[in-house]
């Protein structure tokens, strides 16, 4: 990302633009001077060890825009407003906590081609150095219409967003997201052979408990009961997607393959098939 984040010091100006490695002090200390009149601040190698700690730091950080107060050293704090945006640079899958009700974040990976392509980066880096170039660039983005962009939902929903943000999510519901992303339509009868089960299918407790992953020391019947009957409660789970019947002296889980699909895949617990990694919601 080295080469990009210089692209946008160099579009921006060096006085407008902050990067650092060192968020820990730079960022979240009691000194940081990241957020003083700059414009974008970008953290390279970027930890959740760190972000997760200063979470409600960074939060505010991103989204306030009221005030930053300034804590230089041998001078009185004073306040500067925020107009800063954050760029968070990062070799690890999850780097900040994103929760189900996230407005804040926009998260994408990028790809293999033109990695440690030093040859491409050098003649990208001679095209930026060019004052006419940069002129082009900075025409281009100023004329952008972006009087109409709404920046929570048009955001783009990646698959790298996606799966930041459910790797937050309770376990029992990336469980189910999991089971029913990959769900067994196919199964081995031991006096039929390979049989097909229907969109709707009534699950025994047992057999359910059985594929969801519990602690040794549990009991499978009752911690997969507890949890996900907490999972539908939390995430208001609808009873069309799945709910606990009665039947002929046991109690079956009632769970409609499809409508769950469409509920995962609204609430963005799942990827749509049709988006490709990188779809709108």
């Amino acid at each position: 990302m080295g080469v990009h984040l210089t692209s946008l010091e160099i579009l921006m100006g060096a006085d407008l633009f902050f990067e650092t490695n060192k968020a820990q002090e730079d960022v979240f200390g009691n000194h940081g001077q990241a957020f003083n009149c700059n414009k974008l601040v970008a953290m390279n190698e970027s930890s959740m060890k760190y972000n997760a700690v200063n979470k409600q730091i960074l939060l505010s950080l991103i989204a306030d825009v009221k005030g930053v107060s300034i804590n230089k050293k041998g001078i009185d704090t004073y306040e500067v407003r925020n107009l800063a945006g954050t760029i968070m640079c990062s070799n690890d899958k999850v780097v900040v906590y994103v929760d189900e009700d996230d407005r804040r974040y926009a998260v994408f990976e990028t790809g293999e081609k033109y990695r440690n392509n030093q040859v491409w980066f050098a003649d990208f880096e001679k095209y930026m150095l060019k004052p006419e170039n940069q002129i082009a660039i900075y025409d281009f983005l100023l004329k952008r219409d972006i009087s109409q962009v709404d920046w929570v939902k048009d955001r783009p929903k990646t698959k790298a967003y996606i799966e930041m943000r459910n790797s937050s999510l309770s376990p029992c519901l990336k469980w189910f997201a999991g089971f029913i992303d990959n769900y067994p339509f196919e199964y081995n009868d031991a006096n039929h052979g390979w049989v097909l089960r229907g969109n709707i299918h009534k699950w025994r407790g047992d057999e359910l408990c059985f594929k969801y992953p519990t602690p040794r020391d549990k009991d499978p019947k009752l911690t997969f009961g507890r949890d996900i009957g907490r999972m539908i409660e939390k995430y208001e789970v609808p009873t069309d997607c799945v709910k606990k019947d009665k039947s002929n002296g046991y109690m079956p889980w009632t769970i409609d393959h499809q409508q769950s699909k469409k509920w995962l895949e609204d609430k963005d617990f799942l990827l749509r098939e049709d988006d490709g990694g990188c779809g709108g919601s």
